[in-house]
């Protein structure tokens, strides 16, 4: 950002950089120039050093391979394991020998043949195709836990099943450590995960660095920690991690809610230091982010901005609109269309996952389809009552995700009256396609690191979610409220006209009214 002089906060970081040894985590508000900082700091580094930059995703690695000194490597974490992975193991292999992303999936069978008598469709132990699924999917997700979250005593391992809401009914977490053991030995190919964990685990060495520098350092996972703090060169190398516990997000997927803290116990000789100027929001803005996060401070000669109450109908091309779940957006989306004007979900990932859902039913006919849903979700209800006898059903962040996603299907079929199970997948590519001018609609989620002049918050009362029973799954909500609030640079409206759920709009009412009270 070229409108602003250096910061305080900023010079401190530099002085720290040039005149200590020490490790230096870097927690940097919402909007506070992050990446500027960082490329003035790699300018300042001596060229002679061995420099690396471990960017959170493709998209900004690519964005800083263009503004960082041609000296420096950039990198994913991802791509940094697979070149190690492939000096390894995978010299002379092309990507498609080596990479396998089924892998796990080819092991699980593997064993489900033994396990079972009947190559994994045993009729004695699942009703349905669909069942087996589930119990092969929850191997999957307790073999990737044990690889991302690496725990170290079984005490842990149950941790993380509570954590992460892992449904084991069937010996799925015996047969996962088995599958596990096995997993480890097979280093004729590799899939996503392996990347960062083979190199994480492995006893061998990897490439080592004068300065390794992170972004999104509060998102990292324990496999994660251990494959940053084997590249820093123990002989005076140094770390320097930069994020925002505000913004941690991602603890479902595995991410760390603590990975500041753990950061500091693998490098000891470590100092924090703040970035608490935002340089993105206007002064409105920054004073209802205080409210999440007192320590965020506005820019010199910041704009008033504005903060309240908005109307659906007068959201823009090129305005933002944010919701916690994705039914909303489908039904708001598909308001639009029907007026005209362009409009698009991000999340093209969320598109292949409901196009799966409704794959997985192996129904044609849209009937067919939404009865084989409505009974699996039932089925999930009755397994989860038994888990959780103490618990609303309602209020198990599974049981309310699979609601989520049905009724995202469900909107877009009526809409586009679809006759087939073809139909809803044009549909559903046609909505989450990112190549769209227009209306952008996203997901909470999916809305770090994008910033635009108006930003709308749609169906505010889903916000904190009320799935979140666990302190941490309530830290987390409270930072995607953070996140949402801080992607406007001018003005913030919270939409009051239009709720996805008619039933729920009293919940809505009541919840912009505590917000901001009508005199």
């Amino acid at each position: 950002m070229s409108y602003y002089k250096s910061s305080i906060f900023q010079q401190t970081i530099y002085d720290c950089v040039l005149n200590t040894n020490s490790n230096i985590i870097i927690n940097a508000v919402a909007g506070s120039g992050k990446t500027s900082t960082l490329i003035a700091l790699l300018n300042m580094i001596p060229a002679n050093k061995k420099i690396i930059f471990i960017a959170f995703n493709r998209e900004i690695m690519k964005e800083l391979k263009r503004k960082a000194p041609s000296h420096v490597e950039v990198k994913t974490i991802h791509s940094f394991g697979l070149n190690e992975c492939r000096f390894k193991y995978g010299r002379g292999k092309s990507n498609d020998e080596f990479i396998q992303h089924t892998k796990v999936q080819n092991h699980i069978m593997k064993y489900a043949s033994i396990w079972f008598p009947s190559v994994g469709l045993p009729e004695d132990k699942f009703e349905t195709k669909e069942e087996l699924n589930s119990y092969l999917n929850t191997m999957e997700k307790l073999i990737d836990m044990f690889r991302m979250c690496l725990p170290q005593s079984p005490e842990e391992v149950q941790e993380l099943i509570q954590k992460f809401d892992i449904r084991c009914y069937n010996g799925e977490l015996e047969h996962a450590k088995e599958v596990f053991i096995e997993l480890r030995k097979d280093k004729s190919c590799i899939d996503f995960i392996d990347m960062i964990y083979m190199p994480a685990i492995g006893d061998w060495r990897l490439k080592q660095y004068d300065y390794v520098l992170t972004d999104e350092s509060q998102d990292f996972n324990r496999c994660q920690h251990a494959i940053i703090k084997k590249m820093v060169n123990p002989n005076g190398g140094r770390l320097i991690a930069v994020g925002d516990p505000y913004q941690a997000i991602y603890g479902f997927a595995g991410a760390d809610q603590n990975s500041f803290n753990n950061l500091k116990t693998l490098f000891p000789n470590t100092v924090e230091l703040p970035l608490s100027v935002c340089y993105r929001c206007d002064n409105a803005i920054i004073e209802h982010a205080q409210k999440i996060m007192p320590t965020i401070l506005p820019r010199e000669n910041a704009g008033s901005g504005y903060v309240g109450r908005g109307s659906v109908n007068n959201v823009k091309s090129g305005d933002f609109v944010l919701c916690r779940n994705t039914r909303p957006l489908v039904s708001l989306c598909m308001k639009y269309i029907a007026q005209g004007k362009k409009a698009n979900i991000k999340g093209k990932d969320i598109g292949v996952n409901l196009i799966n859902m409704v794959k997985a039913t192996g129904k044609k006919g849209v009937e067919p389809i939404f009865n084989k849903l409505d009974a699996d979700l039932n089925k999930l209800k009755v397994k989860t009552k038994v888990q959780y006898p103490l618990r609303p059903v309602e209020e198990v962040p599974i049981i309310g995700n699979m609601l989520d996603k049905i009724e995202a299907i469900r909107t877009i079929s009526d809409t586009y009256k679809c006759k087939s199970a073809d139909d809803i997948y044009t549909a559903i590519n046609t909505i989450f396609s990112e190549d769209v001018d227009g209306i952008v609609l996203s997901t909470m989620h999916k809305s770090k690191g994008l910033e635009s002049d108006n930003v709308y918050i749609l169906d505010a009362h889903l916000l904190p979610s009320p799935w979140a029973k666990q302190q941490w799954e309530q830290e987390q909500e409270r930072n995607l409220d953070y996140v949402a609030r801080t992607r406007a640079r001018k003005n913030l409206f919270y939409i009051e006209d239009y709720c996805s759920d008619q039933e729920r709009n009293k919940d809505l009412q009541n919840c912009l009214d505590n917000m901001f009270p009508k005199n």
